[in-house]
């Protein structure tokens, strides 16, 4: 079974989004998805991905990227949310969508629900999600992942240190560090 990507819920536009990094539950910017001010965010189950992706931890910061190769690395596992479209604004933002993340179309499979029971019928479905388009290729010689956690088995810790956090704006990056960030890792 395929469902779409986006769906009415009563007034509003609903998008499904499938989170691999710090936006997963008890990482460190989850709170984004928790936060009314940023929109509504409803979580949906785990999921992974039906095609191959390299998921790999790069910088001095230790971020977790998906790059937009898709038949290399690993089949990755993370969340699905249903958000509106305020909270997609705002991950949009704090992607730095379009400019440094495209939000793109994938399939994944759906493999609980809401309350992590596993589903006797794994759902497929094409969700929204944030790729790196543009990286170096030295990127691709990492270790890939199945899983990313901020305190995981690959021992690089993620540092917050890379963006400050506006609340009038949300959640901005550093000019600097972006700057720096993207010059020496990815572009």
């Amino acid at each position: 079974m395929i469902i779409s990507r986006a769906y009415k819920e009563g007034s509003r536009i609903m998008h499904r989004v499938f989170v691999y990094g710090t936006l997963k539950r008890d990482e460190p910017n989850y709170y984004v998805l928790q936060k009314c001010d940023y929109g509504h965010a409803e979580y949906v189950g785990r999921a992974v991905t039906c095609d191959k992706y390299p998921l790999v931890v790069a910088t001095r910061y230790n971020i977790p990227f998906l790059l937009s190769k898709c038949g290399t690395g690993k089949n990755v596992e993370g969340e699905l949310f249903d958000v509106d479209d305020s909270m997609l604004a705002s991950l949009d933002k704090l992607e730095g969508c379009p400019s440094w993340y495209s939000r793109l179309s994938i399939p994944i499979v759906l493999t609980t629900d809401g309350h992590d029971n596993r589903l006797e019928v794994p759902v497929r479905q094409n969700v929204q999600v944030y790729l790196l388009e543009n990286y170096k290729k030295e990127l691709l010689d990492r270790v890939m992942l199945t899983d990313y956690s901020s305190k995981g088995q690959h021992n690089l810790p993620y540092d917050s240190a890379w963006y400050v956090r506006v609340e009038e704006w949300g959640l901005i990056h550093t000019v600097i560090n972006s700057i720096v960030i993207c010059y020496y890792y990815l572009c």
